[in-house]
């Protein structure tokens, strides 16, 4: 994974405007396929799909499964872990990710690859 500074992942992923709220309790999977905020709790993992943009302000009891392409912007909880196939995101620190060479994140709790020297 790249990991990179607030800033360095602000400005090369602006924030789009979400189509739609998800803000119900889904007792199931739940995958996105358009720009969305999730205010609402999945008890299953959330799949984002290719090309979309989603702010999470919920919680996800199981994982949170980022396409290539995609973006995530974590502000709520995840139980599971983030798993990141050439998209990125954006932790708060209470999650952790995984995910191949691709993938951008920003985690708080992680040095950028730019303060390491990698």
């Amino acid at each position: 994974m790249k990991y990179v500074t607030r800033d360095e992942f602000q400005s090369r992923f602006a924030r789009r405007q979400p189509s739609t709220e998800f803000d119900n309790l889904f007792n199931r999977d739940l995958h996105i396929d358009r720009d969305a905020v999730i205010s609402g709790i999945v008890e299953g993992s959330l799949y984002v799909d290719r090309g979309s943009h989603v702010v999470l302000t919920g919680m996800v009891r199981g994982s949170v499964h980022v396409a290539p392409g995609a973006v995530l912007w974590v502000e709520g909880l995840v139980d599971g872990r983030v798993l990141i196939d050439d998209g990125a995101a954006m932790l708060n620190g209470t999650c952790s990710a995984q995910g191949n060479r691709s993938a951008v994140v920003y985690d708080p709790s992680e040095p950028a690859d730019s303060e390491t020297g990698n």
